[in-house]
């Protein structure tokens, strides 16, 4: 018809099959694809380790090669490696001790 409008006999399939771009799915197909984007929250596993302790001298000498490299950009992203052992605290709770922090070459940095 001029209109774009189906002749008035026509079947609900041959209307259907006239829209461009028309999709058609079955309920089953569409609540599929909702569990496929639906995320299940879960609890995070128990941690191995009840507390992460940092040296002080390591922490205040990582601080001043910062601020002699030229300071941390704020909001920039820095990799660093941390390095110590895994060790019980005077009350026998296990922990990790950080010795040593190490920055490697950042690939981003300016």
């Amino acid at each position: 018809t001029a209109t774009g409008a189906s002749a008035p006999g026509a079947s609900p399939r041959s209307r259907a099959a006239g829209r461009r771009g028309s999709v058609r799915r079955t309920f089953e197909q569409i609540d599929d694809e909702r569990r496929a984007r639906t995320l299940e929250m879960k609890a995070p596993p128990k941690p191995r380790t009840a507390f992460v302790a940092v040296d002080g001298g390591a922490s205040r000498s990582f601080a001043d090669y910062g601020q002699r490299a030229g300071g941390f950009e704020e909001g920039s992203p820095r990799r660093a490696a941390l390095y110590g052992r895994v060790a019980p605290d005077d009350k026998g709770v296990r922990g990790v001790w950080v010795d040593l922090l190490w920055e490697p070459p950042q690939p981003d940095a300016p």
